[in-house]
């Protein structure tokens, strides 16, 4: 199989302390080692059984939970920036279905380029032997097969803020009084919604625009660290505080912070970073970008737990501003790296939360289209 494997440069590898600012890194020189292999899948046209859906999909977030390795097989937070990543690609020469290509992309990082390679090699094993068996992959052999499922030229040439756009989780600062007088320990961050969809009608809209378009899933291993804990813990007081005032604005959504808060301390043990991201030439189209943020964020209650009041949740579409952070937003493309840009409404400290995601969370974007039963390309 062909594995690219870049010029020596930099990147922040999380040193394991927490500051004031949030995670300490060190920018390390070293080798960036990418493989990339198609999914071959036939996405049903035929209504499916929900439990055959459902089924589907399970099987999905196990995948998704067994690329989280076990204590002790690497010392965390990820020294080698394993990451993996689903690009979703519309080609420029036509609408069919066809032209929807689904492709499943790694990387490694290592200060030597030889040891970069390697394990390179050996994380597409672990993903070839632990992917879903109702799907095949087929890696690419050669630099061209490489560019057209990983897409270098595109992500090179983006000069324009809208050309990528990340989607993500809503946040907010609660209300303290009608004054709107508001603590750091009110911020609340929404999540995702998993639900039993096919992502039907995203893949209808990218194949209704002309030109290329990718929808890209980042995931990296990391470690929820002990300060993150305690954060959690404070905002589920201030949370707990909130709802029992009499404003009830400030009420209601003291009572959906409790139920969050308790919600990412049970299941944020083995988490992810996420990250949602759209590229297209000449732009990312907007009703892609819609069709995407509505599927991610369904009322949460609805397919999880029905005994719950939904509540929405809502997104934030958010594109680079040109120059520093159009070049970060490029880099993670190009590198798979997962460094901050844009706006920040938490605190420093808090601003990973909208990342976190454990493997249930990470299905509702890092999601496979549902293959036609019995369907397995080899």
């Amino acid at each position: 199989m062909y594995i690219y494997t870049s010029d020596r440069e930099r990147a922040d590898v999380e040193t394991g302390e927490f500051d004031d600012l949030g995670p300490v890194f060190e920018s390390v020189e070293g080798h960036h080692s990418i493989f990339a292999a198609e999914v071959m899948c036939k996405p049903s046209e035929r209504a499916m059984s929900r439990e055959d859906v459902l089924e589907a999909l399970e099987r999905q977030v196990r995948f998704i939970a067994s690329l989280y390795r076990p204590s002790g097989c690497e010392p965390l937070p990820n020294p080698s920036l394993r990451t993996f990543e689903l690009r979703f690609i519309k080609g420029d020469d036509g609408g069919g279905a066809g032209n929807l290509r689904t492709a499943f992309v790694g990387k490694v990082f290592d200060e030597d380029g030889e040891s970069s390679r390697r394990l390179a090699t050996e994380l597409w094993q672990e993903v070839e032997s632990l992917f879903p068996d109702d799907y095949a992959l087929r890696p690419a052999s050669s630099e061209g097969e490489f560019e057209a499922l990983f897409l270098g030229s595109l992500v090179e040439g983006i000069e324009r803020s809208k050309q990528v756009a990340e989607i993500r989780r809503y946040e907010e600062f609660i209300p303290m009084e009608r004054e709107e007088q508001v603590w750091e320990q009110n911020y609340l961050v929404y999540p995702f919604v998993w639900h039993g969809g096919a992502r039907r009608q995203v893949f209808k809209v990218m194949l209704a625009f002309p030109g290329r378009h990718v929808l890209s899933v980042s995931l990296r291993p990391t470690k929820l660290y002990e300060a993150e804990e305690r954060f959690l813990c404070d905002l589920y007081a201030t949370a707990e505080k909130l709802s029992k005032v009499n404003w009830l604005r400030s009420k209601v959504q003291g009572q959906i912070g409790m139920q969050l808060y308790t919600t990412y301390l049970r299941r944020l043990k083995r988490p992810f970073l996420m990250r949602v991201q759209l590229t297209g030439e000449p732009a990312v189209p907007l009703p892609l970008a819609q069709a995407l943020g509505a599927e991610l964020t369904q009322p949460v209650g609805q397919g999880l737990n029905p005994a719950e009041e939904p509540f929405e949740v809502g997104y934030e579409l958010v594109f680079p501003d040109p120059g520093v952070e159009l070049g970060v937003a490029v880099r993670n493309l190009r590198l798979l790296e997962h460094d901050f840009w844009g706006p920040d409404l938490p605190l420093a400290k808090y601003r990973r939360f909208r990342y976190l995601v454990d493997a249930l969370w990470a299905n509702c974007a890092f999601r496979l289209p549902i293959n036609e039963r019995g369907f397995v390309n080899s």
